[in-house]
Order: C-alpha cells, then sequence, then structure tokens
C-alpha cells in the first residue's frame, strides 16, 4: 500500500518546479508534528523538553525543533503576544512601575503614594508585599497578566523505512518510546500528526477497511446467491470463481503497477460486484441446458460454446469503461481503471476455467424440473397494474435527483480522503485550535528534496503563534 498522496496526482507543471524551489530554500521542514498539553501549564515546559531530549537519542531522527522552550523566545516572548494582550500588559506595568520608578528616582516615598493616587485602580500589592518582606519581586507582577501556555509543538525530521511493508510505523514507534522513555506526569497528553503520522494512519485505516467492505462483499454475495439460485454447489462454485479472479487481480495489479494506492484498492469490492455476474449467467445457462434434456458434459460444451462471445463482449465493454479514467492527471483514478479494466479480462478467464473444472471434480449441482415462479409473475402483474402511477413517480424523483445534481461541488482538501477519527487528523485539527500552526502548508502532491527525506511531503510550519 502505497498512502503518498502525491502519487494521485500528476507531477508536472510550473507548481512542481516552484514547489521545489521553496523545498530546496527552507529544507528542514519536520513531516511529524507533536501537540503537547496539559491542565497544568506548570509542568508543561520541562516535560517538553524532556521529550525533546528523548527524541534526539533516536537513531532515526535527524532534527528535532521545540521554538516555544528555546531561551531566545522567552526573552523576546513580549514580541509574540496579540495585541489585545500587550497592550493589557503595557497598562498593567504603567499602573505598577511607573510610581515606584518615578518615586525612586526622586528618592520619595511621597510622591510614591501621590502617583497612586492619582491612579484610577491602583495596584497597592507591591506596597504590601515590601510590607511583609522588605523586597518586592517585580517579575511576579507582571505574570499575572500574562497566562502560560497551555499546549506547546515539537516538530522533527524522521527517516521512514521506505523497504517495510508500513514505512511510517518505525518512525511513529520511535516517538511511542521517546514519549515512555520521558516520564512525562499523568496530566501531559501527546498527539502525534505531520506527514508521516498520517501516511501511517491512513494505511492503517485502508487496511482497515478494505478487509471491513471486501467480508461484507462476500456475506452480501452469499446472501444473494443463496437467495436468488438457491443450489449449494452454484453457490460455492461462484464464490470460488470470484476469489480466485480476485487473487488474480490482485497479483496482476502488482505486477503491472508495483503497488496500491488508497484510491485503487477500491477495485476489491468492485470486482466483487460485477465479476460474479460472469459465473452466475454461465451456471445458470449449463442449469437451462440441463433442465431441457442434455447431459451435463454436453450442458457444460454447449453453454460454454453460447456463453464465451457476449460475456467477452461484456467484459471487453467494461474493462474499456474502466481504462478511461486512465487518461487523467489523477494518477490514483487511472490505477483504479487499470487494475479494474485487469479485474474484467480475470474475472472472465476464471470463470469458464473454475466452474467448469469445479462441477467436473465435485459434481454437478440437481437440476430441478419444476420452477417456482408464482413471485415473479406475481411482481410483473402488479408493474403492469400501476404502470401509470410508477412511471410519474419515476419521473418526479429524475427530477428531483437531477436538481441534487447540479449543486455538486467538489472538495478539494486531500484530508477528506482521511480518516477524520484517525489521531493524527484529531491532532492536526486540535494544533490549529491551540493556534500553534496558523498557517500550515499543505499539498497531496508537496515533495523534499534533500538528506532527509526524498520524495516526501512536508508539514511545513510557518508560524508559532506563542512563545
Amino acid at each position: 500500500m502505497n498512502a503518498d498522496l502525491s502519487s494521485l496526482v500528476e507531477q508536472q507543471g510550473t507548481w512542481v518546479d516552484e514547489l521545489d524551489h521553496l523545498n530546496q530554500t527552507f529544507p528542514d521542514s519536520g513531516n511529524v508534528t507533536l501537540l503537547v498539553t496539559s491542565a497544568d501549564p506548570a509542568v508543561l515546559k520541562s516535560s517538553v523538553s524532556d521529550i525533546a531530549k528523548a527524541l534526539n537519542d533516536q537513531s532515526l531522527v535527524h532534527h528535532v525543533f521545540a521554538p516555544q522552550i528555546l531561551p531566545w523566545f522567552e526573552e523576546h516572548a513580549l514580541g509574540f503576544l496579540s495585541q489585545q494582550k500587550f497592550e493589557q500588559v503595557k497598562q498593567s506595568i504603567e499602573e505598577t512601575v511607573r510610581p515606584a520608578a518615578v518615586a525612586a528616582q526622586a528618592n520619595s516615598l511621597e510622591l510614591y503614594f501621590a502617583l497612586l493616587a492619582e491612579s484610577e485602580s491602583p495596584n497597592l500589592n507591591p506596597l504590601l508585599k515590601a510590607t511583609e518582606d522588605n523586597r518586592v519581586d517585580w517579575p511576579s507582577f507582571f505574570q499575572e497578566d500574562v497566562t502560560l501556555p497551555s499546549a506547546y509543538a515539537i516538530t522533527l525530521v524522521a527517516d521512514a523505512d521506505s523497504t517495510a511493508t508500513e514505512p511510517n510505523r518505525a518512525i511513529i514507534n520511535a516517538i511511542a518510546s521517546s514519549i515512555k522513555q520521558a516520564d512525562l506526569p499523568a496530566s501531559i497528553n501527546v498527539q502525534v500528526t505531520g506527514q508521516a503520522a498520517l501516511d501511517f494512519d491512513e494505511i492503517a485505516d485502508a487496511n482497515n477497511s478494505i478487509t471491513v467492505a471486501g467480508t461484507a462483499s462476500l456475506l452480501g454475495l452469499i446472501l444473494i446467491l443463496a437467495v436468488g439460485i438457491r443450489s449449494l454447489r452454484v453457490i460455492i462454485a461462484c464464490y470460488l470463481t470470484v476469489l480466485v479472479g480476485l487473487a488474480w487481480t490482485f497479483a496482476a495489479g502488482l505486477l503491472v503497477i508495483g503497488h496500491y494506492n488508497t484510491i485503487s484498492i477500491v477495485f476489491m469490492v468492485m470486482f466483487i460486484g460485477l465479476a460474479v455476474d460472469f459465473s452466475i449467467h454461465l451456471c445458470l445457462h449449463i442449469q437451462e441446458l440441463r433442465v431441457k434434456g442434455e447431459s451435463n458434459e454436453v450442458g457444460m460444451r454447449h453453454a460454454i460454446a453460447h456463453s464465451i462471445r457476449p460475456l467477452s463482449l461484456c467484459a471487453l465493454s467494461s474493462a474499456l469503461g474502466f481504462l478511461s479514467f486512465y487518461p487523467t492527471a489523477y494518477t490514483g483514478l487511472g490505477e483504479l481503471g487499470i487494475v479494474s479494466a485487469l479485474g474484467m479480462i480475470l474475472g472472465l478467464i476464471a470463470t469458464f476455467v473454475v466452474i467448469p473444472l469445479f462441477f467436473t471434480l465435485f459434481g454437478y449441482p440437481t437440476v430441478r424440473h419444476q420452477t417456482d415462479t408464482y413471485r415473479f409473475a406475481w411482481f410483473g402483474s402488479q408493474l403492469i397494474r400501476f404502470k401509470s402511477l410508477i412511471f410519474t413517480l419515476v419521473v418526479a424523483l429524475t427530477l428531483v435527483m437531477g436538481y441534487g445534481a447540479t449543486q455538486f461541488k467538489f472538495d478539494f482538501s486531500t484530508l477528506v480522503l482521511k480518516n477524520p477519527k484517525s489521531e493524527s487528523v484529531l491532532a492536526l485539527n486540535q494544533l490549529q485550535q491551540e493556534g500553534l500552526a496558523q498557517a500550515i502548508n499543505y499539498s497531496p502532491s508537496q515533495k523534499i528534496k534533500n538528506k532527509h527525506k526524498s520524495g516526501k511531503r512536508v508539514w511545513r510550519c510557518n508560524r508559532l503563534s506563542r512563545p
């Protein structure tokens, strides 16, 4: 599975050259971001330092950047306050420090009291503190107007293992090991996002989703065959044919393309629904000829001879339809078309190989000379009886659906392709809500070409809003 969304879009155009220039100008962009939060801000900063130190000890981590704990940000903290918060601090300084500074310069305690009396809201806390301890800790009064941050961000550059089935698992494991090594307090919460985490969650989610969807499709297929055919041998033959054709298509897709992405893997569900039609058609034609009195072997040969041309035409037309996906700049969609087209051809071949072989080895289904068509005849009579009403409803529904189709809008955000409940996406949303990454560049085709990563997309934090 290839979770790199850059492979879903053709990497050609002016925007690619401009992006390469941007990446060369700013080469040290992190591919992992940690969001560290706590209800107790007092222990948060030291915990972030411990995490950063533990991450630096990891061999696959090349660069760790935790700007909020750097001394420079502490020295210039006022420059990162919002205008409203800065005005509050300025006013507090004027009301608290100015009277004391002017009085100290004049060496006059009376002047200090006079200036306090002139203030609309005099701050008497320094005076009370001086009477108790004979000294005043002025910075402590300023900190009362500045709340400590409840969230910190750490970005890092780490190498994925391109030879592994899940390339980013080593990064996620290393981060988990570093968090454990830091021995954080229970109040500290660490969330992981960034490109590596998003890709890791996407592969895991794709594997889980395709397992659920494939299993549901196969179980639904059994149910449909059981209700519609009611022959155990035919059900097993059709089911086995679908599984064989599915395995062939998986292998063919890997041979032709070399990988599956989060779009092309959907072929599995499509194949199950389409390829089984070939098997049902052939099996029922065999049954029909045997009901007419032909022997098993003769009925098999005649059914194959009669069905191979129309079923081949169906498979070819379906394959051509899927191949129409190929000439597009959306590479992921084109790969889906190629794999699905291969699936139609291989599903047809599997039908004419597996079903005759299965019936020859395990016997033919029992011939039922009497068929129950009562329910179908009743349904047909009801259609004729209420044809006017049905036609009116169809026209009305078509108009409503047609209007709904005109409201179609394309969502250009590639984040909609990811599971919104995955840890990495939740952490990304939380990161933006905390104001730590108010300008994050994210593109399905972002690449970075440097000593750290090659051909991988990155997250770039342009501005950290808090010191």
